[in-house]
């Protein structure tokens, strides 16, 4: 497991100069993290809301760095449990928990 909570992985991110969370990134992809859920101490899921008014999901990924990355592709779930369903599968087999 990397990080506890969604605000440990916010600070880290901060912290290494890095700017995923800032205001300005959120507000120019209408993005929003979901739940504020971290799941296996290392994925959460994020809204977008695209030009047509429509909210889509995206599984997102915090390394050790506090890079965020992209495990599925940007805007993939239709529904937050699609998008769990992908991280469930993503932390099958691992020693991190659901």
């Amino acid at each position: 497991m990397l990080f506890k909570t969604m605000a440990a992985v916010k600070k880290a991110n901060k912290k290494a100069g890095l700017f995923f969370f800032s205001e300005g990134a959120m507000g120019y992809f209408k993005s929003r993290v979901v739940g504020n859920h971290l799941y296996g101490g290392r994925f959460f899921i994020t809204g977008e809301i695209g030009p047509n008014g429509i909210e889509f999901f995206t599984v997102r990924e915090v390394q050790i760095s506090a890079r965020i990355t992209t495990p599925s592709a940007f805007q993939q779930f239709y529904t937050v449990y699609d998008a769990e369903e992908f991280v469930a599968e993503q932390l099958k087999g691992s020693s991190d928990a659901y």
